[in-house]
C-alpha cells in the first residue's frame, strides 16, 4: 500500500506489523502520538488513534492509521507530509 510505505519511508517512524492488512496500519511514531494528533488537527487532518490508551496491546508508541479507498493520493500524500515534521 502507498500510504505505509510512504510513511515508513520517513526517518523514525516503523510500520509495526509485516504481516498483509486491509486499510489500518500501526505505525511506531518518532514522539507522543497526542502531540502528532493535536498538530494534525490544526491541520484538519486526523492522525489516527494513540494505542497508548489500550496498555494491553503494548504499543504505547503506536499509531493506528486507517487509509480507505475514500483517500486520494494528493491526501495521502498531505498526511505523509505532515508526518513527516515529527521526523
Amino acid at each position: 500500500h502507498y500510504a505505509a510505505r510512504k510513511i515508513a519511508e520517513l526517518k523514525n517512524y516503523k510500520i509495526v506489523f509485516d504481516k498483509q492488512f486491509f486499510k489500518e496500519i500501526v505505525v511506531q511514531a518518532p514522539t507522543r502520538q497526542a502531540h502528532i494528533q493535536t498538530k494534525l488537527s490544526e491541520e484538519q487532518l486526523l492522525a489516527g488513534i494513540a494505542l497508548q490508551r489500550f496498555p494491553s496491546m503494548d504499543l504505547e508508541d503506536g499509531l493506528l492509521i486507517a487509509v480507505t479507498e475514500r483517500r486520494t493520493h494528493a491526501q495521502i500524500v498531505q498526511l505523509v507530509e505532515a508526518l513527516s515534521q515529527f521526523s
